[in-house]
């Protein structure tokens, strides 16, 4: 949501589409907007209807609606999350492939994967060698912790039927 990133994605990559990440947007919403931390109230209800609208007239015309009725002002933070509406509204990303992904999360997941295996120069060719070497770190990890978890017992912490059940299974 950085200014200075929004504006160095518009120029180096000026036939793409920027989208926020839906996370960070939700964890943002909560902060700001009290209203957000009730799923049972009028306002969540409303803005839900809102933000999940198919196309951008109607989400247009219910914004306003709800602008009026909750009486919010250009200070307001969603006022201002408004004016950026093509990054993070659902309406404005309907004819934009995803491929699924409304967080960095599986983005940052990725990065993690091949944290030590690939950096920037790395060419293609190599990248294929790295990407190999990537799949065995991994799957060598996964087998060290399936052994640990088979070779272990664990230490109950209280004297529960419910907690000595759930380690059986």
């Amino acid at each position: 949501m950085d200014g200075a990133m929004r504006n160095v994605i518009r120029h180096i990559f000026p036939n793409t589409r920027h989208r926020f990440c839906s996370w960070h947007i939700s964890r943002h919403l909560v902060e700001h907007v009290p209203d957000m931390r009730d799923a049972t109230s009028q306002f969540y209800k409303e803005y839900n209807h809102w933000f999940y609208r198919k196309h951008k007239s109607d989400s247009e015309k219910e914004w306003g609606a709800l602008v009026e009725k909750y009486n919010l002002d250009e200070r307001h933070w969603l006022c201002k999350m408004w004016d950026l509406r093509m990054h993070w509204v659902p309406a404005y990303f309907r004819d934009t492939f995803t491929a699924g992904m409304t967080s960095s999360a599986r983005s940052e997941s990725i990065n993690g994967f091949f944290d030590g295996f690939v950096k920037q120069s790395t060419t293609l060719e190599e990248f294929v060698v790295q990407y190999e070497k990537a799949l065995v770190a991994r799957r060598k990890k996964e087998a060290e912790e399936d052994w640990r978890t088979k070779s272990s017992h664990a230490v109950l912490k209280t004297k529960s039927t419910l907690e000595a059940d759930a380690v059986l299974y």
